[in-house]
């Protein structure tokens, strides 16, 4: 689709929409990608908003709606998604279907959750779990992995995409 062309040079996807991270979370996350962003000049962090009003009008009256690197797009269709995921170096969310799909593009996940119900991208190390959520814990994070994460040799915890040729050949 047109809309993800526009995105130039190094992407960073973000998506945030579970009801336990409203409030605070959001606060600190919302200060943690000005951060990176200040950090980061020459990546565009794209945030794709919930359209829970809680998250995205505090979001859109936030400092973020200064910075040319932070685009706020509205909700993308599936497809518009999983090409977002594959131009991003790293993805910052919360949803669990993220999780699940990121490693397929060899794209590390930083969880914005303190648990997850799918430990198998964190116990092979591809996806990340925040545990503290605060500004400082999501920079960290987020350096850590930029200087330190190698996608060679990036197996899919959840899978090797084949099980649809698998059924077909029983």
């Amino acid at each position: 689709m047109e809309k993800t062309k526009r995105f130039k040079g190094k992407v960073v996807l973000i998506t945030f929409h579970r009801r336990e991270n409203q409030n605070d979370n959001l606060i600190q996350l919302i200060s943690a990608v000005r951060k990176l962003a200040e950090t980061y000049s020459d990546t565009n962090f794209v945030w794709t908003l919930h359209p829970n009003p809680k998250i995205k009008n505090l979001v859109k009256k936030s400092e973020l709606i200064n910075y040319k690197n932070i685009i706020l797009v509205p909700p993308l269709e599936y497809i518009d998604i999983l090409k977002l995921m594959n131009l991003s170096k790293i993805i910052l969310s919360d949803s669990g279907g993220i999780q699940e799909e990121a490693p397929s593009f060899g794209v590390p996940v930083i969880i914005l959750r303190k648990i997850t119900e799918r430990p198998e991208g964190v116990d092979a190390k591809k996806a990340f779990l925040i545990q503290e959520f605060t500004t400082k814990k999501i920079q960290s994070l987020f350096e850590n992995i930029t200087t330190n994460f190698k996608t060679n040799n990036f197996d899919n915890p959840y899978g090797v995409g084949k099980a649809a040729q698998k059924i077909m050949n029983l």
